[in-house]
């Protein structure tokens, strides 16, 4: 069978979606002839290859426009719709199926069996007004962006978010009912020992909170002994470098390490080494937070989980899904309970190897192995992929 795969993330550089469109790409290809569909500049098979960490054999990729709905149609914009909607349809219709993983309005599909995977919903349903004191332009303008929508919808025979908490969104925002596909996540082998080392790993950026974390590190240092230190690791893009100067500057006399764009095999040499995980995303500071900064899923926290590191992560989007409050870490609310789970698992080894074992047997639920099953088990009443 043909297979399209569309990658639809924009912006610089290679994160989640990537993986996981690799691990189901990787996957198929096997057995099917499959190829991806992407909108990044920089995205070549080589360099998906070298991220993945694994040869693509068979696997074609070729760029591909972006397509989103447009947000509010209007006159003007007709022509470019109808354009948009044939372009999508003569393109999927050469698969016999098509994934599309997107956070925006996925593409007009007309391949034989279609999946939408939702990483988190970005727009919403155009409204159809009834109301009679609208002008007629108004009122039809409004109820052809609806017909668009739900044409656009309806050519998916299955939908997947991935997580329950991108699921309750797609709900609210898009009117959309979805099963659950978790995205796949790599799993790192440790050592039973561990060093005495807090770790943070996430892209330097004010909405991943790492000024916040170190903040908190201030607080916790004078009460942990002295083996005790914190390491910040994270990939840093021009745009953050005023950023990351403000948490250096936090970090200043304090046993606390920043490193930024470490290779692979180093940033997995720190899970490896690191007892405790901390993650701050959808922290605000007691102020509610809309839902596309909350982290939709967690990938880092699983792979953290999987070397062994008890992920003491905020309370917040998809975390709440992988972490095991009690059993294989801890979910905070505040900065307070951030550092009293910290200073409990520093003060009882007993507790941190315990948590630290149940940490990694969780990690195993969300393995690239248990991704793939979860795909094909989905399409199975559609279509036989094995």
């Amino acid at each position: 069978m043909r297979i399209g795969i569309f990658n639809g993330p924009e912006g610089p550089g290679l994160g989640g979606t990537e993986f996981s469109t690799a691990v189901l790409a990787g996957a198929l290809a096997t057995r099917h002839e499959v190829t991806i569909l992407h909108t990044k500049e920089e995205m070549s098979l080589e360099k998906l290859e070298h991220f993945y960490g694994s040869r693509l054999t068979s696997v074609k990729i070729l760029s591909a426009p972006d397509c989103p709905m447009d947000r509010a149609l209007s006159p003007g914009a007709l022509w470019r719709t109808f354009r948009e909607v044939f372009h999508d349809r003569k393109r999927t219709a050469t698969y016999d199926i098509f994934v599309a993983f997107t956070h925006k309005f996925p593409p007009f599909c007309s391949a034989r069996t279609a999946v939408l995977i939702v990483l988190f919903p970005d727009g919403t349903k155009p409204v159809s007004s009834a109301g009679a004191g609208l002008p007629v332009r108004q009122r039809m303008i409004e109820a052809l962006a609806h017909w668009f929508w739900n044409k656009r919808m309806t050519s998916y025979r299955f939908s997947l978010a991935n997580s329950e908490f991108t699921r309750e969104w797609t709900r609210t925002y898009w009117g959309v009912e979805c099963g659950i596909l978790h995205p796949p996540c790599r799993m790192i082998n440790s050592p039973a020992s561990k060093d005495d080392i807090i770790l943070n790993a996430a892209r330097f950026s004010p909405g991943k909170r790492q000024a916040a974390l170190m903040k908190a590190y201030g607080l916790l240092e004078p009460d942990i002994p002295q083996s005790w230190r914190y390491r910040s690791v994270g990939i840093l893009a021009p745009d953050d470098a005023d950023y990351f100067r403000e948490v250096a500057a936090l970090a200043a006399g304090r046993r606390a390490e920043l490193r930024t764009d470490l290779p692979r095999e180093l940033l997995d040499e720190e899970f490896r080494r690191a007892a405790i995980f901390w993650h701050g995303t959808g922290e605000n500071g007691g102020e509610e937070l809309p839902p596309v900064y909350a982290e939709h899923f967690g990938i880092t926290t699983v792979e953290a989980m999987s070397a062994g590191c008890v992920p003491v992560v905020n309370n917040n989007g998809g975390q709440r899904e992988i972490v095991e409050h009690g059993i294989s870490g801890f979910l905070w609310n505040t900065i307070e309970e951030l550092l009293s789970h910290t200073r409990e698992l520093i003060a009882d080894n007993v507790l941190r190897a315990r948590m630290a074992d149940a940490a990694r047997l969780r990690a195993r639920s969300f393995s690239q192995e248990s991704f793939v099953k979860r795909f094909k088990e989905v399409l199975a009443p559609a279509v036989e992929l094995d």
